[in-house]
């Protein structure tokens, strides 16, 4: 089994197995380990990819995919490195929060509408009132 390359952490140069000091700065080498890789791509976070996509045209499948993206970081958390694909977990629960929160804008939207226009209907009959109590004009 041949050793990973090794690299001065200071000149950044290339050494030969085996050495403990850097040939061109003379700095101690320490050996790095590499960082473990993941084994698999979480199925739940390209499901919620998918779904965060196609909830831009139906929110149910913005709903699944959201709650999918939550429980995939969940999982990639608690797997030690073993799982991946947190970036597709992100990926899709933001995607999937777009079309939830557009819609979440316009009902309230539609509410304010809703509420100055009943203000205004009251102000309407306010000023009628008043102005057939004042009589007519001369």
């Amino acid at each position: 089994m041949r050793e990973a390359n090794m690299y001065c952490t200071r000149c950044g140069k290339e050494q030969t197995e085996g050495s403990r000091f850097c040939s061109s700065c003379g700095r101690p080498l320490v050996p790095v380990a590499a960082a473990p890789r993941a084994t698999e791509t979480s199925g739940k976070a390209i499901a919620s990819l998918v779904l965060g996509i196609l909830g831009v045209t139906c929110l149910p499948t913005a709903i699944a995919g959201l709650i999918l993206g939550i429980l995939a970081l969940s999982d990639i958390g608690k797997s030690g490195g073993k799982l991946g694909g947190r970036g597709l977990a992100i990926a899709g629960t933001v995607i999937s929060l777009v079309p939830l929160l557009s819609l979440l804008l316009a009902l309230v939207a539609i509410l304010v509408i809703v509420i100055l226009t009943v203000l205004g209907g009251h102000r309407r009959e306010a000023m009628v009132h008043a102005a057939s109590t004042l009589g007519p004009a001369r």
